[in-house]
């Protein structure tokens, strides 16, 4: 039916953190660190105003509070979109690493009438992801991420797939599993 080979190493994780990355969360992050920098804009327009209104130091904390409101989100946003990610990648080739005992694993991937059957290069062993257990699939611009029940993943490497194929797959996708909106 349709097989893909393809390589799982460091710049594929890299490549399919983000389409991990629930989109609610990223906006959340956006939208609470926008927020938050708002409010240290409010502490500094209230210190200038204290400031240019009072004889004295009132308006000192206000600019303490503007600036502890404006690197809270920036530490958020340096963890989040910076740390994090390298830190997904470092995990997942160190799991790749004590799986396998290679950073750089190829796989080959194929669709049969029981379910996705991936094989390894390092022991040529194949395991079998029954098409009921697939929740999600993610779409990215070299792979599929075919996403289960228990948020494991299996990936797909499309980008040997011409478009009639990758609209083929999809198709039969559609009639094997119960995954709901899948384009």
């Amino acid at each position: 039916m349709f097989e893909t080979k393809g390589k799982m190493n460091e710049k594929f994780y890299k490549d399919n953190y983000y389409s991990m990355t629930k989109k609610w969360r990223i906006v959340l992050i956006l939208v609470l660190s926008a927020l938050i920098i708002a409010y240290s804009v409010y502490f500094f327009t209230l210190g200038n105003y204290y400031k240019s209104a009072y004889d004295g130091n009132y308006y000192v904390e206000y600019y303490i509070f503007g600036i502890i409101y404006l690197v809270l989100p920036a530490a958020v946003l340096i963890l989040f979109f910076v740390v994090r990610p390298r830190r997904y990648v470092k995990i997942m080739i160190n799991r790749q690493n004590e799986s396998y005992g290679t950073t750089d694993l190829e796989l080959a991937v194929s669709f049969d009438e029981d379910g996705v059957v991936q094989t390894n290069n390092v022991n040529e062993n194949k395991s079998v992801l029954k098409y009921e257990n697939l929740k999600r699939i993610i779409k990215n611009k070299n792979y599929y991420l075919l996403v289960t029940k228990a948020n494991l993943f299996m990936p797909v490497f499309v980008d040997q797939l011409s478009d009639g194929d990758k609209a083929a797959l999809i198709d039969f996708l559609k009639e094997k599993t119960s995954i709901k909106n899948l384009k």
